[in-house]
């Protein structure tokens, strides 16, 4: 079975883009230390006056860049400039993690848009007051209209809308086609039929499961679906929001689970040490069945269905990395800020990053005006998936830093081999709780 490197190329761009993004949620997540800020609220009504041979300067800090996403929103940056000559945008990558910009603003405002990812520090910011109530100024623009509702919400404050979501990304379970075909297996849909399709590949000497078991924030999915398909997306949401203890029973049965599929020999022993690439290149080769990654534009041999439902009765849930904007608040020139934010959430900005962006990218935009007649079968597949939740959820490591990610860490390690986790599992709950302040 063989590949062209082209296509090798776009899925490891694509797995590249989104760890990408994972690391730069992840080194933010850590709770920081409030200071007494008082919220912002903007007036829907905006009217930029310049001072004379002046022009206003407001950053954007993006976390898209080269040429796959970059290039395109560049490009959008000198269409709003040229119909706005008032305004001068720097764009500009994070030189820093987003957290650190929003330290930042504590002590020295700043004009700023920021595109960064929907996560605990992001919550943190919110309730402390460090950024734009944008409900108002969403109303005025139409765009809370113009994106889903349930996406609008995951990071709404008393009922105040402070983020834009604009592009999401999705997790599947990726296999092979080629051994699928060879073994008469189809996609399951039930844990049942996971479990049956687990067996006949063990049986015919390849391995079920492969894990990127390098990189703890691409194993920690596995908790997250593993929770919402037991326990359900609720509980999992109560969970990370320090409302649940980790020393429930529901959280031990999790790793149950997942330990009972390593006792069965259903991963592949030397999963632990692997990296994302890798793992990805045993499926797309035929060595591994099975892959639980995020959403990129699979190529001939790859093929992706929902993780398989293990109590129907139960809400389905679904995990959809997402990004979007925020203004600062306390910015000095917030009225160019907000005029820019508007602007790049606008219909014509949005469809234009659709149609540029390239598909293998594996991110799905949310503004209703993108004809979603473009989207590639992939594209239309996973959207489906998503708009087929009852509840969507952002995964497991935007929620914490270190301080909870290093125990499961080792939770990871102790269940992949196939020991007893239960020091590590009181660790985590320690952790949590100092985290919770409970």
């Amino acid at each position: 079975m063989r590949h062209t490197p082209k296509r090798a190329n776009l899925a490891r761009n694509a797995i590249s883009i989104f760890l990408m993004l994972a690391t730069l949620a992840a080194c933010q997540c850590a709770p920081t230390e409030k200071a007494p800020i008082e919220p912002t609220t903007v007036i829907p009504t905006v009217e930029i006056i310049p001072t004379e041979g002046d022009q206003i300067e407001v950053f954007y800090v993006s976390t898209f860049q080269g040429a796959v996403l970059g290039s395109p929103e560049a490009y959008l940056v000198e269409r709003f400039q040229a119909d706005h000559p008032e305004i001068n945008i720097t764009r500009s990558p994070y030189r820093a993690s987003p957290s650190a910009y929003l330290n930042w603003l504590r002590q020295y405002p700043f004009t700023a848009v920021m595109s960064l990812p929907a996560d605990y520090n992001m919550r943190q910011a919110i309730e402390e007051g460090l950024l734009v109530d944008l409900t108002g100024i969403m109303a005025r623009e139409d765009l809370d209209q113009a994106y889903p509702e349930d996406f609008q919400t995951m990071l709404a404050h008393e009922g105040r809308a402070y983020f834009l979501p604009v592009f999401h990304s999705w997790f599947g379970v990726y296999y092979n086609t080629e051994v699928f075909d060879r073994y008469d297996l189809a996609p399951p849909a039930t844990w049942e039929e996971f479990l049956a399709v687990c067996e006949t590949l063990s049986k015919n000497n390849v391995a079920p499961i492969v894990y990127a078991g390098d990189d703890r924030q691409m194993v920690s999915v596995w908790f997250d679906y593993l929770n919402m398909r037991l326990n359900g997306p609720e509980f999992h949401a109560a969970l990370t929001n320090g409302e649940e203890s980790y020393a429930d029973e529901k959280v031990r049965a999790v790793f149950d689970t997942w330990q009972f599929l390593v006792e069965s020999g259903y991963i592949l022993e030397n999963s632990w040490g692997l990296q994302a690439e890798a793992s990805m290149d045993m499926v797309t080769n035929g060595q591994a069945g099975m892959i639980l990654a995020p959403g990129y534009q699979p190529h001939g041999e790859l093929d992706f269905f929902r993780f398989p439902l293990i109590d129907p009765s139960l809400p389905v849930g679904e995990l959809t990395p997402t990004i979007g904007y925020v203004v600062l608040a306390n910015s000095p020139e917030i009225e160019a800020a907000i005029e820019f934010f508007s602007y790049m959430g606008s219909a014509e900005a949005q469809t234009y990053l659709a149609q540029q962006i390239d598909p293998a990218v594996g991110l799905l935009p949310l503004h209703r005006a993108v004809d979603r007649g473009t989207f590639t079968p992939e594209m239309q597949k996973a959207a489906a998936l998503v708009e087929g939740a009852d509840a969507i959820r952002q995964p497991y490591f935007w929620c914490f830093g270190d301080n909870l990610l290093n125990p499961m860490s080792s939770i990871f390690r102790s269940v992949l081999m196939g020991q007893d986790y239960e020091d590590e599992l009181e660790k985590l709950e320690e952790n949590h709780l100092i985290l919770f302040e409970q």
